[in-house]
């Protein structure tokens, strides 16, 4: 009677490990990021205090096309001051932000993180222009117009 119990669990042992799927579809890929479209300043802060009153931001925008390229609306102090092109240092992990002025082969960079916050994906910048005493976090929200 041990002998039939012992092959009853043998060959519901076999079966269930045979009836099982393999859903080894390898490591799941990170999405690529999306940045297109205008963006709009939530805070700035310059040296780790919020300067965000000190100045009206709240017509600032910077557009990120498509193509690759970006525009000011109502420009400010930036790392850049003419419209140009970008490119992050990797699609799907981006640390950085690198932009191209106009026709200049030159290329400044800014740290990138790409949070979600209350529910909205924001965009951090962290920059010095210039002056390394001075460590600018812009931190923009997408317009959904």
């Amino acid at each position: 009677m041990k002998t039939i119990y012992m092959q009853a669990l043998a060959i519901m042992m076999l079966v269930s490990c045979l009836s099982c799927e393999n859903n080894d579809d390898g490591p799941l890929a990170e999405s690529v990021k999306n940045i297109d479209g205008s963006w709009k300043v939530v805070s700035v802060a310059r040296n780790d205090l919020d300067i965000t009153d000190a100045f009206d931001f709240t017509r600032f925008r910077i557009n990120f096309n498509e193509d690759g390229t970006y525009s000011f609306d109502n420009y400010l102090p930036f790392l850049v001051e003419q419209g140009g092109s970008w490119a992050l240092d990797d699609p799907q992990y981006p640390f950085k932000i690198n932009f191209k002025e106009g026709s200049s082969a030159e290329t400044v960079a800014a740290d990138l993180t790409y949070p979600v916050t209350q529910g909205k994906r924001q965009i951090q910048l962290t920059f010095s222009p210039g002056c390394q005493l001075n460590r600018y976090k812009y931190i923009l929200e997408r317009i959904n117009e």
